[in-house]
């Protein structure tokens, strides 16, 4: 017999639940830029504003979805990067808010290494999938950075 992970019905399983979770976040990128929350129907819940690790995540996934040849996943994947090149990106201290209102007023100031971490993976991803504007993306960190100690380490 078999294992599952390389069985056809494995591979038949993976592709159809690629196709569902696509289509389900379909309306998370915004028109302005970034991904919001969805809820249990995938309809935007614009109440949690634009977050950061969201947004990220959208890029990444979209992202994929866009190098495997599935329709639609580009134009979200651009979306959501807009949000990380724009709204989300704090351009006075470097990085990126963790939350934004969907017009672009920050909410959580905070600059945390999980969500900068998703952001290099959104670059890395939008970069293989060779979608323009990536490089402020890889390039922009946050000037400061605060050790479990207490003090902040110069970037």
């Amino acid at each position: 017999m078999e294992p599952w992970p390389a069985s056809p019905e494995h591979r038949a399983w993976l592709v159809a639940e690629r196709g569902r979770l696509l289509a389900f976040g379909r309306r998370t990128a915004l028109p302005a830029g970034g991904a919001v929350w969805l809820d249990d129907h995938g309809a935007p819940d614009l109440s949690r504003g634009v977050q950061t690790w969201i947004t990220a995540r959208t890029v990444h996934t979209y992202g994929l979805g866009a190098m495997l040849g599935v329709p639609g996943s580009a134009p979200i994947a651009r979306g959501a990067l807009a949000g990380l090149t724009g709204i989300l990106r704090d351009t006075e201290h470097g990085g990126w808010f963790g939350q934004v209102e969907p017009d672009g007023t920050p909410v959580d100031t905070s600059k945390q290494a999980y969500q900068h971490a998703f952001v290099m993976l959104a670059a890395s991803t939008a970069t293989a999938a060779g979608f323009p504007g990536v490089a402020s993306c890889s390039t922009t960190r946050p000037r400061r950075s605060w050790r479990s100690s207490g003090t902040t380490r110069r970037g």
